[in-house]
């Protein structure tokens, strides 16, 4: 069965350009095959061209947006557009060690799972999800369908829609996914280690400014430099879910 791969790129600082292209230096690597489909979500007028002909050199179809669109409303969109088979969601600022295109899951969805952590970020409790930045959705015609049942008794439930609330005293936060993992975990498969070592996600790869400044020093330092690091040879990147996995339990709640 063909799995199309979906990509929304996003740059609104030249500078910035190294995190949203990092994903074509490795596509093919991953999807040698795929029906991969670029997304650019409004990104700087001078960029737009960049963007583009990288995708083409993947031989991707590529897709300009006038005007931006949430993650989330993304998501939803594609979900509702795609009949059936597998939707793949991957960030740009994603590398590929080795192809993933043979992977199958049996469960409704597949990701990395981010634990219930204190963000710093936010100053919100987050709470657990499979990470948005490589997810695997293996039937969206079955996840359309567990959707519209579960909606007919809750009608107001946004299974995409990231939300912050204060309760009890306390600001929480589900950010994109995390109540469509809230009400399906156990239908949900979490990365292990032999997945985990397939491929690496620079964090904040398109928006480390708006992060870093609100981050632990130390942690601050370390994804800094580690940025440096991938601009200069995108290799670097290699086995950075390991301290990223540090950083999340350190926060771990």
């Amino acid at each position: 069965m063909t799995k199309n791969v979906y990509i929304l790129t996003w740059c609104d600082r030249l500078e910035n350009l190294y995190g949203t292209t990092l994903i074509f230096k490795t596509l093919r690597v991953g999807f040698p095959t795929a029906e991969i489909h670029v997304v650019d979500n409004a990104s700087l007028p001078a960029v737009r061209p960049v963007l583009r002909q990288y995708a083409e050199e993947c031989n991707a179809e590529f897709t300009q947006l006038e005007q931006g669109i949430a993650h989330a409303q993304f998501i939803e969109q594609t979900l509702n557009e795609q009949l059936e088979g597998y939707a793949i969601f991957v960030d740009p600022d994603v590398c590929f060690w080795e192809d993933v295109e043979g992977w199958n899951f049996e469960q409704l969805m597949a990701g990395r799972l981010i634990p219930k952590y204190d963000c710093q970020f936010s100053g919100c409790i987050t709470y657990p999800r499979l990470h948005t930045s490589f997810l695997w959705i293996p039937n969206v015609g079955v996840l359309r369908l567990k959707l519209k049942n579960l909606r007919s008794q809750y009608i107001q439930f946004e299974p995409f829609r990231p939300m912050m609330f204060k309760a009890e005293g306390v600001w929480q936060r589900f950010d994109t996914g995390a109540t469509l993992y809230a009400a399906f975990s156990e239908e949900m498969y979490a990365f292990t280690e032999r997945e985990l070592q397939a491929y690496d996600h620079l964090f904040c790869g398109t928006h480390l400014q708006m992060v870093a400044s609100k981050l632990n020093p130390y942690y601050a330092f370390m994804f800094t430099g580690l940025h440096k690091l991938v601009q200069q040879n995108h290799s670097n990147l290699k086995d950075a879910w390991k301290m990223q996995d540090d950083y999340f339990n350190s926060l771990a709640v």
